[in-house]
This record gives structure tokens, sequence and C-alpha cells, in this order.
């Protein structure tokens, strides 16, 4: 059975899903994008944004889980529960939008939310099977062979890549977070290399030993 990234990466055209969780607190998005290409030969479709507002107890719960020490671990995994359903409403919210199913997305990239010591969601693996698709995440650049540490990255530094299609769509802030998230996932991917079979829990290994863009892929059962 070949590796499943070797043929998203090697399809001309991938339909990739950014979802933008942690910039604007109590507010969840996610972007539809159709890709060619990865680095300076990326080319982007723009199909379809939108985005969740959280109900105000789950903010006003967040806000205080900044700040506070009083919280266990079930609390923590509510609050986990709940965040993941919003994703995953949104995320079929837009799959509705763009008249597709969940066979036609190749990939999700996912921005997690980070709170105080918190990541959320917990497991991504749990977001790639609700959603039956690959989940990448937790980006950073770092050599092949890990020997430097990684340094963590997050949408700004794709922002220049995305400025042609954030005008031609007028895109807002949101938008615009979301869709760099999608193209995280999309270079993240193009240094996949080659193997015998993704485990549940992959990390992207580059194609030479210079430093890239990583991350952590996800896969549905």
């Amino acid at each position: 059975m070949g590796n499943p990234l070797d043929e998203i990466r090697n399809k001309k055209n991938r339909v990739i899903v950014g979802i933008e969780t942690g910039n604007t607190i109590g507010r969840i998005g996610a972007a539809a994008v159709d890709v060619t290409g990865h680095g300076d030969d990326t080319l982007i479709d723009f199909m379809a944004y939108n985005s969740v507002t959280m109900s105000p107890e789950l903010v006003a719960t967040l806000q205080a889980l900044k700040v506070s020490d009083d919280f266990d671990s079930e609390d923590t995994a509510g609050i986990n529960f709940l965040i993941l359903h919003q994703i995953s409403s949104l995320y079929q919210d837009l799959l509705d939008q763009i008249d597709g199913d969940a066979e036609e997305i190749d990939l999700i990239g996912l921005k997690c939310m980070e709170i105080a010591r918190n990541v959320f969601p917990e497991n991504p693996a749990v977001l790639s099977e609700m959603t039956g698709a690959i989940v990448a995440t937790h980006f950073s650049i770092r050599s092949e062979d890990g020997e430097e540490n990684p340094v963590p990255v997050d949408e700004q530094i794709l922002q220049s890549m995305v400025d042609g299609i954030a005008k031609k769509f007028d895109l807002d802030k949101e938008a615009r977070e979301a869709v760099c998230v999608a193209m995280l996932a999309n270079e993240s991917l193009c240094w996949q290399g080659s193997g015998s079979g993704p485990s549940k829990r992959s990390g992207c290994s580059g194609q030479d030993k210079n430093a890239g863009l990583f991350g952590e892929f996800f896969f549905p059962a």
C-alpha cells in the first residue's frame, strides 16, 4: 500500500482546508483552497471561507483558563470536546458551502489554539477521525535529520504568498489567516519524503538535508 501523503503530493491539484483557531479568541475560521505546486511555484484558487463564533460561556471559560490554575484534566477535557465539536461543525458547513463532500478534501491544515500550557484540540488524531481527512499541524522549521532544534512557525510566515489571492477576492484578515494555514499544510506536505506508509502520527521528513517546513500528520483509521 502506498503512502497517502505521496499520493496527495503527486496530484496536480490539491484541495486543502485551513483551519485557524488561535488568533481571535472566541472565533474559529476555515478556508478551502485549490492548490497547485509549492514554494515559489504555488498557484492558489480560493474556494470559500466560513467562520463560527463560540458561545459567550465558552469564551469566558477560555479567558479564565489563561489566568487560573483551578482547571483540572476533566475541565480541560470538556473544553477540548466543545472546541472539537465547533471545528467539526464548521468543517461540515464549509463542505456544504463548496457543495463538496469529505472525499474531495485532500488535506486539513490545523492551527491549534494555545492557552496557557494547554493546546486545543489536545489530540489532532481525533479531528482526523471525525472528518475522515488527514490533518497536518504543529508546523516548524527544522532540518531533516533533526539535529537542530525545531523552530515553531505560524501562518504569518506565508502572508506574502497569499497577498495576491487576498486582494483578488478581497479577503479580510481572518480569511487570509485561514488560507495561510492551508498553505502551511501544503508546504509541509511537499517536504514529506517517500516511505512504506505513515503511522497514525507521522512527522514530516524532508527530501534533502536542508532546513524546511515540517509538520505532524494525523491519519484516520
